[in-house]
């Protein structure tokens, strides 16, 4: 029997008498009522449960806050709750005794859905219905399902449906904190509409409604229509929509629909002002909100379409040469990040080693997981673009054998900032050594002078010290996000069609200098490279090209890095950086 966590935002006392003891007489044991009364001048709620209904104040945690509004005082109690699965109750509902042993029977029985609702009736209308869940058309207009109709069994055959009622419905511990930001589950910047922005957010991390149309309850919804708002009330309304608007509505919709939803949107905001003069204020709030709204959008978890689909893919490309360790121990992070589309990472092994070998092969535990192992060391370029042909995502994240990836956010954060950033070809963040260091993976385009100062006494002669300085980006601020010349392609994002528009890595380099062509073909194409420190990788430090002028001569990979700084240099042999074109 999980443990259940019901929670209700009291504001006065008018149902408290009917609603309350329906709710918590129920036949299900393992239950946390928790209750919290915002009505901070008076406390009428927390007087009336303790002198009337002792019942109640025995069995429920009775709290007292400030009015956050039903977004703030719902959040407030699931920071509180002890349980696996929350209801987000009402207190002007009359609830059956198996409200709570139905939710948690049929999200047992429902393991693909974490959200529940049912039927809500008009309270002291038998068969007239509130709401059986939300829906929204294609030109996102939202709307309580069969709100006002005769219930006649006609919606009785649905199983799934977009959204719940903000008043009342299920949802499981783990589907919360998939769209969890910092310690909000619903939007605190709207007190209205907010509902509909969690259900469409829900359905961006790929959570599912399940409609149960045997559990009734009965809801006196204190204000149906439009034209029975208050002042108050349309403001909210009004910003509810605007928000809820430009989080989730995005460009890569199709035509149609994209029109149609412009189009409506546009003409219910003229008449509102129209009808309503005093609403012109709500924009100026709208923009001044902008910017938090704008910080929790990226923050979202989104696919690349409607939120009721889920064909949204991500690809991870580790290659690795003899540190096999080091890259279980990172696909095991991999596996513990906070996601909301299909993983899928592929391994390539250039180490032509037994040893190694078995310990990849470990990895095959993981369904997500697809090992290749080349014949011979093919290189970094070949072997990225030969394991890339496996690659099915959206998005393409190379990433280096000696990278870790501790923070659970990271791939959503940086899926996040390309969905919003259309024109961002390549991104990547900051990078940390295990020894504490900042790893400087920020370049300006490489010239085969100073690539060979930065590795002799030369560098230290003045005025090269400068140029070595500005080649090394010495001086850029690395807590900063930034369009930058190219990334050390160590860990970072690249958007699968321009991978494929440049097909992939240059193979004209064995092992080095392939990061800043592909950067340098982005800028090309009027596409961006971005440094993104917002989110932060971990690295051994270890680098192949580092070293001296003694050591060119003891290691390959050092040889082996001016060969491709050579081929490089005559690629782009007085070409103009393509960043200032």
């Amino acid at each position: 029997m999980p443990k259940v966590t019901v929670g209700v935002v009291l504001f006065g006392t008018k149902y408290l008498k009917e609603s309350l003891p329906s709710l918590i007489n129920q036949d299900y044991d393992n239950i946390e009522f928790i209750f919290r009364d915002q009505q901070e001048d008076k406390w009428e709620a927390y007087d009336f449960i303790k002198n009337e209904l002792p019942e109640v104040f025995e069995k429920a945690t009775v709290l007292k806050g400030s009015n956050n509004w039903h977004s703030g005082g719902h959040n407030f109690i699931i920071n509180q709750m002890q349980g696996d699965i929350y209801i987000c109750a009402s207190n002007d509902m009359l609830y059956p005794s198996n409200l709570v042993s139905t939710f948690v029977d049929r999200l047992k029985k429902n393991p693909d859905f974490s959200v529940a609702t049912c039927k809500s009736m008009v309270w002291g209308q038998e068969n007239i219905i509130d709401s059986f869940g939300l829906k929204v058309t294609k030109w996102h207009h939202f709307a309580d399902i069969g709100q006002g109709q005769t219930d006649n069994g006609q919606y009785d055959n649905q199983h799934q449906v977009w959204g719940s009622s903000g008043a009342l419905f299920a949802i499981t511990k783990q589907a919360l904190q998939s769209i969890q930001y910092k310690n909000e589950y619903f939007d605190e910047l709207i007190h209205y509409k907010n509902d509909i922005d969690l259900a469409y957010r829900l359905n961006w991390a790929g959570q599912k409604c399940l409609f149960i149309p045997d559990l009734k309850v009965y809801h006196d919804r204190q204000a149906a229509s439009y034209k029975s708002k208050s002042k108050s009330m349309r403001e909210s309304s009004l910003l509810g929509d605007l928000t809820v608007l430009y989080k989730n509505f995005q460009g890569n919709y199709n035509l149609t629909t994209t029109i149609l939803t412009k189009i409506y949107h546009l003409l219910k905001q003229t008449y509102l002002v129209v009808r309503y003069p005093y609403l012109f204020k709500v924009f100026k709030k709208y923009r001044k909100l902008k910017p938090q709204i704008l910080e929790k959008k990226l923050c979202m978890n989104k696919s690349n379409s409607h939120p009721n689909q889920s064909n949204f893919k991500i690809s991870i490309i580790i290659l690795d040469f003899l540190k096999s360790k080091r890259v279980c121990e990172n696909v095991e992070h991999i596996q513990k990040q906070k996601h909301n589309y299909e993983l899928e990472i592929i391994i390539a092994d250039n180490s032509c080693n037994a040893e190694n070998k078995a310990k990849l092969e470990t990895l095959k535990k993981f369904e997500n997981v697809k090992l290749i192992f080349n014949e011979t060391n093919l290189g970094y370029t070949k072997a990225h673009n030969v394991a890339a042909k496996h690659a099915s995502g959206k998005y393409i994240f190379i990433v280096n054998p000696d990278i870790i990836i501790r923070n659970e956010d990271t791939i959503n954060k940086m899926v996040a900032y390309m969905e919003q950033n259309p024109d961002v070809a390549i991104l990547g963040p900051k990078q940390m050594n295990d020894d504490g260091t900042l790893a400087m993976t920020v370049r300006a385009f490489p010239h085969l002078s100073l690539q060979v100062a930065r590795r002799t006494w030369v560098r230290h002669i003045p005025g090269i010290k400068k140029l070595v300085q500005h080649d090394e980006m010495q001086h850029l601020d690395y807590d900063k996000t930034q369009e930058v010349d190219w990334l050390q392609s160590s860990f970072v994002c690249v958007r699968k069609n321009f991978w494929d528009q440049v097909n992939g890595l240059c193979e004209d380099y064995f092992l080095f200098m392939s990061d800043p062509e592909i950067c340098w073909q982005a800028w090309e194409l009027g596409k961006k490279v971005v440094y993104y420190p917002e989110v932060t990788v971990y690295a051994d430090g270890i680098r192949l090209s580092r070293g001296g002028f003694k050591a060119f001569f003891k290691k390959w990979t050092l040889r082996q890095h001016l060969k491709d700084a050579i081929k490089y240099q005559q690629k782009h042999f007085l070409k103009r950086n393509p960043r200032k074109n």
